[in-house]
């Protein structure tokens, strides 16, 4: 049995999956995200948004404000629709960790990026 993409963000099975999850739910180098990232995690974060998580006491307001801005961005439709345009473009996703994740991004913090997208040679980026 295939679970959907959003069901597998839910269950946070799949980090690279949780990663593009994020790309789509937050703005580009939005700082709360990359807190959040950097506290609990992709799969974590990406859970928070879909209130399967709901973080410790002590960010409560720091997720509330989260999962303000990014509510009306939650849909299972955009995710399907983006790994379908990743899979046609003959695309890859690259997340920290991964042997092409260009190191010096970490230098960014909280400012990361959550994912990119590349297409050729993806070795170049290291």
């Amino acid at each position: 049995m295939n679970v959907s993409p959003i069901t597998a963000v839910e269950n946070g099975t799949d980090e690279r999956l949780a990663r593009i999850a994020l790309t789509l739910f937050s703005e580009l180098a939005d700082p709360i995200t990359g807190a959040l990232i950097a506290i609990y995690g992709a799969s974590c974060t990406a859970q928070i948004v879909l209130g399967v998580h709901n973080g410790n006491e002590a960010d409560a307001g720091t997720v509330a404000q989260f999962r303000e801005q990014v509510t009306d961005r939650t849909t299972s439709t955009q995710l399907e629709q983006v790994l379908r345009a990743t899979e046609q473009f003959d695309s890859r996703v690259i997340i920290p960790g991964d042997p092409e994740w260009p190191e010096g991004l970490a230098d960014l913090g909280i400012y990361e990026p959550i994912a990119l997208w590349a297409r050729g040679n993806t070795e170049l980026l290291t």
